[in-house]
């Protein structure tokens, strides 16, 4: 049976947030989050786009 969490064990939970949180980290090949998430849509329409074209060949 669980019991109550003693509040002082996670502090960070309990304290209030002093605005948004920012994230500085970078991704491992791009220069920012954002050009990562183009790359993978970019790859997915690619895909897409071979895929359409490999059904439709061998119909």
């Amino acid at each position: 049976m669980m019991s109550d969490s003693n509040p002082h064990q996670f502090p960070e939970a309990c304290e209030k947030s002093q605005g948004p949180i920012v994230n500085s980290e970078r991704p491992p090949l791009f220069r920012s989050w954002n050009r990562l998430y183009g790359f993978v849509l970019g790859e997915l329409v690619l895909l897409i786009v071979l895929f359409y074209a490999f059904s439709r060949l061998f119909q």
